[in-house]
């Protein structure tokens, strides 16, 4: 039985990984922009993505809720600190908390929706369609109404130097 569960488990996990591969992959292949609401960014692997493509030069707008950098294992900041380098990434950090699950949106034409889009473990959904519209309009309306945060404010705030 324990086998079983195990075995079970494994299966799952690399079926998410494959999922987790794919969103990656995505990021590397955007051609336009980038939209990505993660409210916890703990996959190394898609905030490298996320960082290589601002680096390109394709726009990336990374919405995430305010103390979002302050987690442990958070990989915001490290994304967020592209924005910062000279000649600047084209990186553009919201904050703002949206009733979504984690989603990535590739150039408005691909949705990618679940934990996995911001963990790397966890399931993904590849969409498209009124999902992707709703996407895009609620990720739209949250960059137009956040409110603007200096990258180095979060780095103040997530070493504790603005004491």
């Amino acid at each position: 039985m324990r086998l079983l569960l195990l075995a079970s488990t494994l299966m799952a996990l690399a079926s998410a990984n494959a999922h987790a591969q794919q969103v990656v992959d995505a990021i590397k292949n955007a051609q336009n922009q980038i939209i990505a609401y993660l409210p916890s960014p703990t996959s190394v692997r898609i905030a490298q993505a996320l960082k290589d493509a601002a680096n390109a030069g394709i726009p990336v707008y990374l919405i995430a809720p305010r103390q979002a950098h302050l987690e442990k294992r958070s990989y915001l900041l490290s994304v967020a600190l592209a924005a910062t380098q000279t000649p600047p990434a084209a990186l553009n950090y919201y904050p703002a908390t949206l009733n979504a699950a984690p989603l990535i949106i590739i150039d408005n034409r691909v949705l990618y929706l679940g934990p996995g889009v911001q963990d790397g473990i966890g399931a993904v959904e590849k969409s498209g369609g009124n999902k992707l519209s709703r996407a895009v309009e609620m990720t739209t309306q949250a960059m137009k109404h956040a409110p603007t945060v200096a990258i180095s404010q979060l780095v103040k705030e997530r070493y504790g130097l603005d004491r």
